[in-house]
């Protein structure tokens, strides 16, 4: 019931079938090294072993929690995909998320995965419509398994509550993270590190060789092997001072990452700063950057 991917997907897939280790597991993979595909990987070999080992029962919701229209349609092309190639029964597939509807077919499935968005997800607990409490209520009463994208977002309380909701009103239930950054800052002692630790039940599954051991160096592992790139660092000075108001450092202790993306999108919107990184990287010689 395994993939040739990492090990590490075989031992995420051994604790999936056996709840009884852990309900709650964060797999960290570095950007670009197939988060995604390991994930939908994962997801199908669960519902493949599921059916067998649990009596041929493969009436079950899984879910997908993104926070951005652009991340769930990259999942659903990937799970489309990675279930053509290994799947072995028709399984429905939902979305919930940007300018989809919420849909009332999904009342009548048994067996699906759902892909929603947190905003949606949000607006859809607190909803008073009647349609949107059934289909919270459905997906409540089926969910078996959770796989959050871009899982140290689930510090933020809005999308902790979230998950904790999916979680815990359905037995068996298990979450799977998904990060390229497993906490805030590389600190062993950092306390988004810790409690991020915590929510996942202080199981992290990173990358591991061929003989099972971690990899203390996952980038320069993958570069070796030709799945990333090597990167050349080179300083590009632009003459773009970035000068903070008293009130905006004050926010950044407040609000941290949110106020740091507002500074930093602002930023990159800068039209001389980006004219400077347009001229430097010259394209004649080559075809794409990737």
């Amino acid at each position: 019931c395994s993939s040739d991917l990492f090990p590490s997907h075989d031992k995420a897939v051994q604790i999936l079938l056996n709840p009884n280790y852990t309900n709650r597991m964060l797999i960290h993979m570095p950007t670009g090294a197939g988060k995604t595909k390991t994930a939908m990987e994962l997801a199908s070999d669960y519902l493949r072993c599921r059916s067998v080992l649990g009596g041929f029962d493969n009436s079950v919701y899984l879910i997908w929690l993104a926070h951005s229209k652009e991340l769930n349609d990259q999942a659903v092309e990937t799970f489309i995909n990675t279930w053509r190639l290994r799947g072995d029964y028709n399984i429905d597939m939902f979305r919930i998320y940007g300018d989809y509807e919420y849909p009332e077919e999904i009342l009548e499935s048994e067996r699906a995965f759902v892909f929603i968005g947190f905003q949606k997800f949000n607006a859809m607990i607190n909803s008073r419509n009647s349609l949107q409490k059934k289909i919270k209520n459905r997906i409540l009463e089926k969910v078996r398994l959770v796989i959050v994208d871009e899982a140290h977002k689930s510090l933020a309380s809005t999308y902790g509550s979230s998950i904790n909701l999916l979680t815990q009103t359905s037995d068996g239930t298990q979450l799977v993270g998904l990060t390229a950054t497993p906490g805030r800052s590389s600190e062993q002692d950092d306390i988004d590190n810790n409690h991020l630790a915590y929510f996942f039940n202080s199981t992290k599954i990173g990358l591991v060789n061929d003989f099972g051991s971690p990899i203390p160096d996952p980038i320069g592992f993958l570069q070796e092997r030709g799945v990333l790139a090597k990167i050349e660092r080179e300083v590009l000075l632009t003459d773009v001072q970035l000068k903070l108001s008293e009130k905006e450092i004050k926010d950044l202790k407040v609000f941290g990452d949110e106020k740091l993306n507002k500074i930093l999108g602002d930023l990159s919107k800068n039209p001389a700063r980006n004219k400077l990184i347009i001229d430097k990287v010259n394209l004649s010689d080559r075809k794409s950057v990737v």
